[in-house]
């Protein structure tokens, strides 16, 4: 059986499971992880040392193989570590589109209410949003990629990123709704919806 793969940029930390680690211990051999940077811990550990990779010889090989073997991966983009990547990235996935099954999103930028990348990847992200299929924004990155004011209420934001990204499906994570904790789903049928953990 040919089981579809994805290829998935992100950071991988040695301590803690987070990004990359996460994605491994779940899909297993179905993930062809592609790190960003290699860090000894994640970033609320004091100490963090970090190894940025120049990861685009490894994306394009590993695309290669998989076009090889006439497989038609998912691209998955997680922690990125500069502005550049988000331009490589963007160049990769409009030369390469034909060749994806499609293009999933985590813009891993911010929780609570604060950033914790640079400011002009947190500029340059919205392109890599415009050319996904799926993204997965907690509410700090839905606020920031919204392209309101950040001081508006949620469901404004809700309704600016909708109309910024038109074509793009979410999940929105650490949705409220009624004092309960869920996620809410967007999709291309206009169906919007939450579910609340159990």
């Amino acid at each position: 059986m040919n089981t579809t793969k994805i290829i998935s940029v992100s950071s991988l930390a040695a301590h803690r499971t987070a990004s990359l680690k996460a994605q491994m211990a779940i899909l297993g051999s179905v993930l062809l992880p592609v790190p960003t940077v290699l860090l000894n811990g994640v970033a609320s550990y004091s100490m963090v040392r970090k190894q940025t990779i120049d990861f685009m010889p490894l994306l394009e090989g590993t695309l290669y193989l998989c076009t090889q073997q006439g497989q038609k991966p998912y691209l998955f983009l997680g922690y990125l570590t500069s502005v550049e990547d988000v331009f490589h990235l963007k160049d990769f996935i409009v030369a390469n589109a034909h060749l994806l099954a499609g293009v999933f999103v985590d813009p891993i930028s911010g929780d609570n209410g604060k950033p914790y990348i640079h400011t002009d990847i947190i500029r340059e992200w919205p392109q890599l949003l415009s050319l996904a299929t799926f993204a997965f924004p907690n509410i700090t990155e839905l606020k920031m990629y919204s392209g309101i004011p950040s001081e508006a209420d949620l469901e404004s934001h809700i309704i600016a990123f909708e109309i910024r990204f038109p074509l793009l499906n979410y999940i929105l994570t650490s949705y409220c709704k009624e004092k309960k904790i869920g996620v809410r789903l967007k999709t291309n049928s206009e169906t919007s919806f939450y579910f609340i953990h159990m």
